[in-house]
């Protein structure tokens, strides 16, 4: 460490000074390792040696202690589970030497083992532990870049992050859960992960991604036996349950790929499950059950289509005959049928409804709604409801 010393009175000269805390060696060390690693890519030890005394410290021997789970690649010299480096001279005033050593794991691993010594009996042994969880894959996210995360185990993940989604370098860490470790309700198309971020080399919990993200993943037939994959989607757990605010999906069920839009992805869990909650807003037309009528159960976006995913309770939709109107909520009730100036659309099936292609979404629209029609066109009132639109 120097210091700058500036002559008061004049301001006439400049002078270095070098600042010791005693006048024998004064030895520290310290280590650095980075947070997350991928099971066999390169974990590269960082040993930093300073010495703040005085005097020059010589015949410094430093040793490292390779903990359980690490295996050695390079640097230093290696004996069994130790490795080291000789420095035969260490100036004082706060100077620093480095080395480093390369090792190799499949399981998170803990350093904590390390010093040095020096002629004289000077010696510093390390205080920081360094601690590198393993995961199973991560990519380093900047400001400027759009990056994608790639998972490739019996099934893949894709995770798209586009530029913009955080304002500092960010490591983007991916672990594969055979089962998330919170509960999953029924559903479950066997697909789990879980999402870290790191700044600094540090772990933010709290970090959200700034930008909507995709992640893209596919499942096994075993995994949705009894399963409607037309539902599948991803959700996350959001402190309390699990959610899928936000979420809109595009399913190949051919390829068995979903393909999800995720806004303010947060770090935390993440599974793939049948989606079949029903999410009420403020508009809610109530259902007659002892009469025909119908009731939207889940909405989700395929092709560039919503498709909806309904009920009906008391008949069988058909054309002609008792059928359904479906109409966005910018359209009051009472005009979504004749003699109303609509606009609605027709169908007159049990098949789920796709005739609302997205681009088509008025402004302002943020449900869509159906209710029972007659043969002659005319609605039911209070015969249906209205889901909140992906």
């Amino acid at each position: 460490m120097w210091w700058h010393i500036i002559a008061v009175a004049f301001l006439a000269d400049v002078a270095t000074v070098g600042i010791r805390t005693s006048t024998t060696p004064d030895l520290v060390i310290s280590k650095v390792a980075p947070a997350t690693a991928v099971a066999g890519d390169p974990i590269t030890y960082t040993l930093s040696i300073t010495n703040r005394g005085g005097t020059n410290a010589t015949g410094l021997s430093v040793s490292d202690t390779l903990p359980p789970g690490a295996t050695y690649v390079s640097g230093g010299a290696y004996n069994g589970s130790q490795v080291s480096w000789t420095i035969p001279t260490l100036p004082g005033y706060a100077f620093v030497s480095e080395v480093t050593t390369i090792v190799t794991a499949n399981e998170t691993i803990t350093n904590s083992v390390y010093g040095v010594t020096a002629n004289g009996g000077y010696s510093a042994v390390g205080q920081e532990t360094a601690v590198t969880r393993i995961v199973d894959a991560q990519v380093q996210l900047t400001p400027l870049l759009t990056k994608t995360l790639h998972y490739a185990g019996v099934q893949s993940t894709e995770i798209t992050v586009p530029r913009g989604a955080v304002f500092a370098e960010t490591m983007l860490a991916y672990e594969e859960l055979t089962l998330p470790d919170h509960p999953v309700p029924d559903g479950y198309a066997g697909r789990a992960f879980r999402l870290s971020g790191y700044q600094d080399n540090q772990l933010l919990a709290d970090l959200v991604l700034a930008e909507t993200a995709v992640i893209t993943l596919t499942y096994a037939d075993a995994d949705v036996m009894g399963l409607d994959e037309n539902l599948l989607a991803v959700q996350f757990w959001d402190g309390a349950g699990w959610s899928r605010q936000g979420v809109s999906c595009e399913r190949n069920v051919q390829a068995n790929r979903v393909s999800c839009l995720v806004p303010a992805a947060p770090m935390t869990e993440y599974v793939l499950l049948e989606s079949r909650e029903t999410v009420y807003l403020p508009l809610v037309l109530s259902v007659t059950m002892a009469q025909p009528s119908v009731e939207i159960t889940d909405i989700v976006i395929s092709g560039g289509n919503y498709v909806v995913q309904f009920t009906a309770h008391h008949y069988t939709p058909m054309l002609p005959g008792i059928h359904i109107h479906f109409f966005f909520n910018t359209v009051p009730p009472e005009q979504a049928g004749m003699p109303g100036t609509g606009p609605w659309l027709i169908h007159g099936s049990t098949a789920p409804f796709s005739g609302y292609a997205v681009a088509a979404r008025p402004v302002g629209a943020t449900q869509l709604c159906a209710l029972v029609a007659n043969e002659n066109h005319s609605i039911r009132l209070n015969t249906g409801n209205c889901y909140a639109l992906p």
